[in-house]
């Protein structure tokens, strides 16, 4: 039996200027069971954004993996303060809402909140290109264009 089939699972859930990503994942090696996707659509409003994570964290949470999600991970394409506070609102209007406690309040599952670019480089750093490295520059491209400078990871 591989590894995975018996390791916790998270929902990580990316939100973008354009889309919305979720999925149940593996924790030991990260290897995703089950995705969902949709537009972000971020002129509707926070609530409206908020509401369609809820949706497809709920779906996740129904996928027949014969395990629960222990955790989720929100990565946010804002500026997030070192306590986990979002302190910008240049792409989704979520500054004065607490999305951490309905999110969690909703799905009944701790949740964790990161700014997009240090949650992909905690994933490249972990399980991707930058295993291999102790310090390495992530940059990232897509609606927006940020960086992450990891330092002497462990």
């Amino acid at each position: 039996m591989p590894a995975s089939s018996q390791a916790p699972l998270a929902i990580g859930v990316d939100i973008g200027g354009t889309k919305c990503a979720a999925g149940l994942v593996s924790l030991s090696d990260g290897r995703v069971l089950a995705r969902r996707l949709l537009r972000t659509e971020p002129q509707r409003g926070g609530a409206a954004v908020l509401a369609d994570v809820i949706d497809m964290v709920h779906d996740l949470q129904q996928e027949p993996s014969g395990r629960a999600a222990s955790a989720i991970g929100l990565a946010v394409p804002e500026l997030v303060s070192c306590e986990g506070r979002i302190v910008s609102d240049a792409t989704i209007r979520w500054l004065d809402m607490n999305v951490v406690d309905q999110l969690g309040s909703a799905s009944g599952l701790p949740v964790s909140l990161e700014a997009d670019v240090r949650a992909a480089a905690y994933g490249e750093a972990h399980f991707g290109a930058g295993r291999e490295y102790g310090s390495f520059l992530y940059v990232t491209v897509g609606t927006g264009i940020s960086a992450c400078l990891v330092l002497d990871k462990c």
